[in-house]
């Protein structure tokens, strides 16, 4: 898209001067310069926001003269409008020269020493360099590795835009990364890096891009019929050096993989190793499976996998524990499927757990299935962006994820495969994403799941959406454009919509979340109207944000029900006549004083409670004359039928009087 140039980390960008062969994944590249002053020709690459950059990785990267054989970030930034806000930028240098070798292209081999000695080595520098923060490249490819026409040492291109491994073509990732959705491999380990090394250097060595002419799904289930060593390579011929090389890069078996320093040091530093992995067990009859005849287990996997619906009604089966038994002669997998089968429901409804875990354990190496599509665990987060921020959110892939994360299929995933590394944290994450989803208060639920497994994310609330804003100035920013709206916020109810409170929740790491709880209590408005200007007033105080005028009127009209808090009539009519003038100066501290100032509340709970005592003490006086009441009618009574008797003796003693004096 042509454009006026805008400046991005001390660059400016120009959008009418796209750059192709930098990147993949259809992420656009533009031309950059330094704005002001010298610095190296650069090149900024636009991210998009339903496939989010790693911004973890990028906050721990090293400084670009560190790691002389790698494109790091010069700087980001924000920039652009339109229906999905603003998107990142990451600025890179411009590598060396053209890449190494395109998709499909055929090219001259390279030698044994250049392989080695330019590719290899400096490679594997970098991927040490980065294992020592922590992170993996998950980019190495022939395509994204970059040198001059003169030779030298290859630079290893961008791998940070995008979710990790996300533009690896499937024959450049082991078996079961391979089987992932692109934006679900999740950050993997430098094993997969080194595998990726070795097809790399496959690649070069015989000028030709491996596994070409088939497609994914052939490629994934030859490496896993005869192996990613055999299928791979073939019947290529290769220098002594490099093949060695080969034969433990692209080992199967993680553990058969040389370390860097071994790379760096090869071929002397190679320490002694079996030629190849363990052999694939192959049972003396196939399988059938919906046609397709299958004779090992992790093919057999992949097959019910990718046939989901077969797939359910296959593990019900006992053809397949026959098979397991009888062909396959594996018992100890034979007893962990009946022991999964014994343990499990086999309802209709249990059947996508089921053959969830079936599948992890009749591949150990493998990822985790739900309905047809793979991912790893940690890539969990990725999904998420990918199924509510795109342009088109898929509803169905939305309750897909919440269907797995429902069932625990991430913990019974660990529980499979608990002799890996980083399973019992990976069954600790299953069952936290599984309360937080199950949570439905205001500022939890998925869309908090979704934040806080994506820390770049923008709010994805349609209040302030197109804003892109991915922090919480920002958030207040966008929130207040939009309640300068009639009627404020587009006719919303409220600013703290699921998305917006689950955005301040994620980023405030908790520490507002009993206030947001409050506020989303639609049985108590007067309580829920006064979280709302809470949660705005820590927000705007930690964040030193600018008045909120428009915001804040509406907030103060969501609020006015805790105006009827106030008990004392005099102090309703203050607080209901300066609401609106507090709103009017956009600092919501201004507004909770008003309707909450404790000072002001105190001597209102004391005049109440001193009027109640008042109240309470007429009351219990009235009471006991009511009481009394019986008492002192009987009194009456009884001191009136005296006094009767005494007149009436008085009475009667005039008249003996009189009539004995006549």
């Amino acid at each position: 898209m042509a454009g006026r140039e805008f400046e991005i980390a001390g660059y400016l960008v120009d959008p009418g001067r796209p750059l192709a062969g930098l990147v993949g994944g259809g992420l656009q590249a533009f031309a950059a310069r330094p704005a002001r002053g010298e610095g190296p020709a650069a090149f900024a690459v636009r991210c998009r926001h339903h496939h989010p950059p790693r911004v973890r990785v990028l906050e721990r990267l090293p400084e670009p003269e560190h790691v002389p054989n790698l494109l790091v970030p010069l700087g980001r930034g924000w920039h652009g409008a339109g229906e999905e806000g603003p998107e990142l930028h990451i600025l890179y240098a411009l590598p060396p020269g053209a890449p190494m070798m395109l998709p499909g292209e055929r090219r001259a081999p390279l030698g044994e020493t250049d392989l080695i000695q330019n590719v290899a080595k400096p490679v594997a520098r970098v991927l040490a360099e980065l294992a020592e923060r922590g992170i993996t490249h998950r980019g190495i490819r022939p395509d994204n590795l970059f040198r001059s026409k003169a030779g030298g040492p290859v630079t290893v291109g961008e791998a940070f835009a995008l979710p990790p491994g996300f533009c690896q073509p499937a024959a450049f990732e082991t078996p079961a990364m391979a089987m992932c959705a692109p934006a679900g491999k999740g950050e993997g380990t430098v094993e997969d890096d080194l595998y990726a090394l070795g097809v790399t250097l496959l690649a070069l060595a015989t000028g030709q891009w491996p596994l070409a002419g088939l497609d994914d799904r052939t490629g994934i289930r030859l490496r896993l019929e005869r192996g990613s060593l055999a299928g791979l390579v073939g019947s290529a011929r290769l220098p002594a050096s490099v093949a060695t090389l080969l034969r433990g890069l692209l080992s199967d078996d993680p553990g058969f993989r040389p370390s860097l320093d071994e790379i760096a040091l090869w071929p002397g530093g190679a320490r002694a190793r079996p030629l190849t992995a363990r052999a694939v067990r192959k049972a003396t009859r196939p399988f059938d499976f919906a046609g397709e005849q299958v004779l090992d287990a992790r093919s057999l996997a992949f097959a019910m996998a990718n046939r989901w619906q077969e797939g359910v009604k296959a593990v019900r089966s006992p053809a397949l524990l026959a098979w397991l038994e009888r062909a396959l002669t594996d018992q100890q997998l034979s007893e962990r499927v009946e022991e999964i089968l014994a343990a499990e429901s086999i309802g209709a409804s249990d059947g996508d757990l089921l053959l969830c875990r079936l599948l992890a354990a009749l591949d150990p190496q493998g990822p985790l299935w739900w309905r047809g599509s793979a991912l790893m665990p940690d890539g969990l987060g990725a999904l998420l962006a990918e199924a509510y921020a795109a342009p088109v959110p898929s509803r169905e892939r939305q309750r897909d994820l919440a269907d797995m994360i429902e069932a625990q299929a991430i913990c019974r995933y660990a529980g499979e495969h608990l002799d890996r590394p980083g399973m019992l944290e990976i069954d600790k994450m299953g069952r936290l994403a599984r309360a937080q989803a199950r949570a439905r208060v205001l500022g939890a639920g998925r869309e908090r799941l979704l934040y806080q497994l994506n820390p770049g994310l923008p709010c994805l609330s349609p209040l302030v959406r197109r804003a892109g804003a991915t922090t919480l100035p920002a958030l207040l920013a966008a929130l207040e454009s939009s309640a300068a709206g009639s009627p404020p916020g587009g006719g919303a109810p409220t600013p703290l919509d699921r998305h917006v409170a689950a955005f301040i929740g994620a980023q405030m790491e908790g520490a507002v979340d009993t206030l947001l709880a409050a506020a989303g209590d639609a049985d108590r408005p007067e309580e829920a109207g006064l979280a709302t200007v809470k949660v705005f007033a820590r927000l705007q105080r930690l964040q030193k944000g600018p008045p909120c005028p428009n915001l804040a009127r509406w907030v103060a009209a969501i609020a006015a029900p805790a105006v009827a808090t106030w008990h004392g009539k005099a102090a309703r009519e203050r607080v209901e006549k300066a609401l609106p003038e507090a709103a009017a100066t956009g600092d919501f501290s201004v507004l909770l004083q008003v309707l909450d100032d404790p000072a002001s509340r105190e001597a209102d709970r004391a005049a109440f409670a001193e009027a109640a005592a008042t109240f309470a003490r007429a009351s219990a006086a009235g009471f006991a004359l009511r009481a009394e009441a019986p008492l002192r009618q009987a009194e009456a009574a009884r001191l009136g039928g005296l006094a009767a008797q005494a007149v009436a003796l008085a009475l009667l003693g005039g008249t003996v009087l009189m009539l004995a004096g006549s």
